[in-house]
């Protein structure tokens, strides 16, 4: 059996249609269909060269998840941004960017 029937049975006996998440939502659709949303009790890392924009994507995906998922807790680590840096970047991320 390939890894698409595995993933059919298993859909099939756990009773999910196969386009609904079951992690927590966070507002990328392409990221959200591919890891079927963020899973709790997990740790999900976002690694790449300096400069690339990972602080950034955080930001959008932890804004979007206080946005949709009031009832979930997120933390940020980051090496590369100062705190106010961030708190700048999640402020413009959860007001919908800068205008």
């Amino acid at each position: 059996m390939d890894v698409k029937g595995i993933f059919e049975s298993l859909v099939a006996k756990i009773g999910l249609p196969e386009d609904r998440r079951i992690g927590v939502h966070t507002g990328f659709p392409v990221l959200d269909q591919r890891v079927r949303g963020l899973l709790q009790d997990k740790l999900y890392v976002v690694a790449a060269r300096p400069g690339c924009g990972k602080t950034s994507f955080a930001t959008s995906m932890v804004s979007n998840i206080v946005k949709f998922s009031r009832d979930v807790s997120c933390i940020v680590f980051t090496t590369e941004a100062s705190e106010e840096e961030f708190l700048i970047q999640m402020t413009e991320s959860y007001a919908g960017g800068v205008p």
